[in-house]
């Protein structure tokens, strides 16, 4: 859903966003279209030890992570991202990436690697969301200090 149609997200807070449980950690993803117009809301999962949304929340337009939609490979890999950057950077907005999250057939990388790697290339935020319907997950990183930007979860139907 989130991939095909639209152009701006708000990514915002339902709640304050602090804990490591499933309800601790459960935020609201509001999808604007190209004319500005409400479009949809989306439940998602912010990581755990990860920076929070602030009560404004993120406002940036969606990124298809590109060509590599795992962004397992760097900022390389985000090549998208970091043109959408560029082009983005004289009106205020910048990129929200959208990752799919590594299957266990696929290129493997951790949720810490994604999110740095569409962190360098300018985003503002990540969504990862599952290469299959399992529910939520909370993403957790193993160095959470070098993580700048907020990263939600969301299903795979979402992504």
């Amino acid at each position: 859903m989130l991939g095909k149609a639209f152009a701006l997200l708000w990514l915002t807070a339902v709640a304050q966003c602090h804990g490591t449980s499933l309800n601790d950690l459960s935020t609201t993803i509001n999808v604007y279209n190209n004319a500005g117009g409400a479009a949809a809301q989306i439940e998602g999962v912010l990581s755990s030890g990860g920076p929070s949304l602030d009560n404004g929340g993120v406002v940036g337009r969606l990124v298809v992570s590109a060509p590599d939609i795992f962004a397992c490979n760097g900022v390389a890999s985000s090549s998208t991202t970091l043109l959408q950057t560029v082009f983005m950077a004289s009106n205020g907005v910048r990129p929200i990436a959208l990752i799919e999250r590594s299957s266990p057939d696929g290129e493997q990388c951790t949720f810490e690697d994604k999110v740095r790697a569409v962190q360098a290339a300018g985003a503002v935020a990540a969504i990862i969301f599952d290469y299959k319907d399992e529910g939520p997950l909370i993403m957790s990183y193993p160095h959470p200090e070098k993580v700048e930007i907020p990263a939600i979860f969301v299903s795979h139907a979402t992504g």
